[in-house]
């Protein structure tokens, strides 16, 4: 504002003159704000995330000022055979600023931006267009089959709790809430227990069932809880069912090469051209098609696993795109520009300034509560040691005592009782009544003083 007021007053010639800023809350304090109302000038302010298309010095003039530099240094090296050092470096710098800073150059950015002559034509709403959040997201480079996507779609719209990845809290059989799940599936027998656990008593109205080895879970909602505690105690693919933030080391540990299995040439092959053999045959088919299910089933799991891990990484990058509640989202809502010098604009700003300064007040307060909570830990355990140390000198006496009193014939129970050590929560009472005391006389002496 010391450049930008005194260079156009004389030519504004009393009219009302127009200042371009940064969309940062840092350029707009309220003292700026005051001037420029006082002065007779309008402030407006780049909506966030978009001087690559209105700022006329990012559209034309650096872009010159990159093609001047370039042919600049091209030069200078042509000339004198080395490259530009810091001697050198003023001189071929202003050289291409001078030819890139040119008057038309500054009015063709004015005029490329549309803010002279104004013509909000010249920017598109691709320019304008937010970015998305599904830029962050990836996807598998083959499409995957029905039954994972079926599997995945579960997983997604199931929701693990903390208390539900633990073995000893798995739900009693019975109806499920779960969508799509029957109420009328057979309860398990009464003998179900956990197989890790035999020795554990039998409790009719909870009882604990196996995730890993129980045939008669069969509502959907219990096999995707025994899913999870199995995930949970997993020690690399705990975090798929937690809410934690994730990170790349653990997607490495989930995320391996791929292995490409065969059925293996052991196997005997089915003769289908000895009719007589026919059953034998159709039996080694049956194997056959078992370990090529198995094989599958095995893949499929990975892409399961994969895909939880990539739907947590989304989870973490959404969390970090997602604006702050910052001054900046508040003086530029839905990323619009504003006019800065609007009062209503001003008065907000002022507010913001001073809820800023209060927070410091705050911060400094409660690091000085802190530094006081932690000099009074100090000093307590100081005073609890010099309480032990005492006791234990007292334990010594005492028991010199009383061996003295044995050796003369006085009977056990007339003897001195045995010192006791006070509590430590009595020295933490103490302490707060003894600061409660000292404000109390500080308040005191002051009202005398008045």
């Amino acid at each position: 504002m010391k450049d930008f007021d005194p260079q156009t007053k004389e030519k504004a010639a009393g009219e009302t003159r127009v200042l371009l800023m940064d969309g940062h809350s840092s350029h707009f304090t309220a003292d700026l704000l005051e001037y420029c109302l006082a002065n007779n000038i309008e402030v407006y302010g780049y909506p966030p995330h978009c001087t690559h298309a209105l700022q006329g010095l990012d559209v034309v003039c650096f872009a010159k000022m990159k093609e001047c530099w370039k042919e600049a240094i091209n030069e200078h090296e042509k000339l004198h055979h080395r490259g530009v050092n810091k001697e050198d470096f003023a001189k071929v710098w202003g050289g291409a600023y001078i030819k890139a800073f040119t008057e038309e150059n500054i009015r063709s950015a004015f005029k490329k931006t549309g803010i002279w002559p104004y013509n909000p034509d010249v920017i598109t709403p691709e320019q304008m267009k937010p970015a998305e959040a599904t830029s962050t997201r990836s996807t598998f480079p083959l499409p995957q089959s029905s039954p994972v996507r079926v599997f995945m779609g579960a997983f997604n719209s199931y929701e693990f709790t903390e208390a539900g990845l633990y073995p000893d809290s798995l739900p009693q059989a019975g109806p499920s809430n779960f969508p799509g799940s029957h109420a009328d599936q057979p309860e398990p027998q009464s003998d179900t227990t956990l197989s890790d656990s035999p020795d554990r008593e039998y409790n009719p109205r909870k009882r604990q069932i196996d995730p890993t080895s129980n045939p008669d879970l069969a509502t959907p909602s219990k096999r995707m809880r025994c899913i999870g505690v199995g995930l949970a105690s997993t020690a690399s693919g705990s975090f798929l069912v937690k809410k934690a933030r994730v990170t790349h080391l653990q997607m490495e540990g989930i995320i391996k090469d791929p292995v490409i299995e065969h059925i293996p040439d052991e196997l005997p092959l089915p003769d289908w051209k000895r009719c007589n053999a026919l059953a034998e045959a159709l039996g080694h088919a049956k194997v056959q098609l078992a370990v090529a299910h198995e094989i599958m089933s095995g893949q499929s799991g990975q892409l399961i696993v994969q895909n939880m891990g990539m739907e947590a990484m989304h989870r973490t990058l959404f969390e970090k795109e997602q604006p702050k509640n910052n001054d900046r989202t508040a003086m530029f809502p839905k990323g619009f520009g504003r006019h800065a010098t609007d009062p209503e604009w001003v008065q907000q700003k002022w507010t913001l300034e001073d809820e800023g300064k209060q927070k410091e007040v705050d911060k400094a307060q409660r690091k000085v509560t802190k530094a006081g909570k932690k000099a009074r830990k100090v000093e307590l355990e100081e005073r609890w040691k010099a309480v032990c140390v005492a006791h234990e000198e007292a334990i010594v006496k005492w028991k010199a005592m009383c061996e003295t009193f044995k050796g003369r014939g006085v009977a056990a129970k007339n003897l001195l009782k045995k010192p006791k050590r006070v509590l430590k929560v009595s020295l933490v009472e103490e302490s707060e009544d003894e600061d409660e005391g000292g404000g109390s006389d500080e308040e005191s002496e002051s009202d005398d003083e008045r």
